[in-house]
């Protein structure tokens, strides 16, 4: 969990020198704190590693771990198109709002982690056993 944590850490320490740390701290504009939050691939890869360790962690058998995430995904490919038009930061921080859509100029918006669940859900199809080589 700590090495997710970086990854966040270096995501959004990327964008200070960009948009100058005093400036951030002296004059807080909506257009600073726009670019300071956006979401790039690092803050994406950190926030879908963290979901699935939590999904992971919270289940107890492996059945139903790839169970939920089949379910997950089915959610995100049916809620994934009416998402991008909500303006999410009517509802929360911009810190969190950024990670559903472009509205607001992210670079990389997840919803949420869409391609990992597909990935993991997927994995055991393409791992060999190691007796049958």
């Amino acid at each position: 969990m700590t090495r997710i944590g970086l990854l966040f850490f270096a995501g959004y320490s990327l964008h200070i020198p960009f948009f100058s740390f005093h400036k951030i701290l002296l004059y807080p504009t909506f257009s600073n704190m726009e670019g300071l939050f956006n979401v790039d691939i690092l803050e994406l890869i950190a926030s879908d590693f963290y979901s699935y360790c939590l999904h992971e962690l919270s289940l107890k058998t492996e059945k139903s771990f790839y169970n939920l995430l089949l379910y997950v995904l089915f959610i995100i490919l049916l809620l994934g198109p009416h998402v991008w038009s909500i303006d999410f930061y009517n509802y929360m921080p911009l810190l969190f709002s950024n990670y559903f859509n472009k509205i607001h100029g992210s670079f990389s918006p997840d919803f949420p982690g869409g391609h990992l669940y597909s990935a993991v859900h997927m994995l055991p199809n393409f791992i060999i056993p190691h007796g049958n080589q």
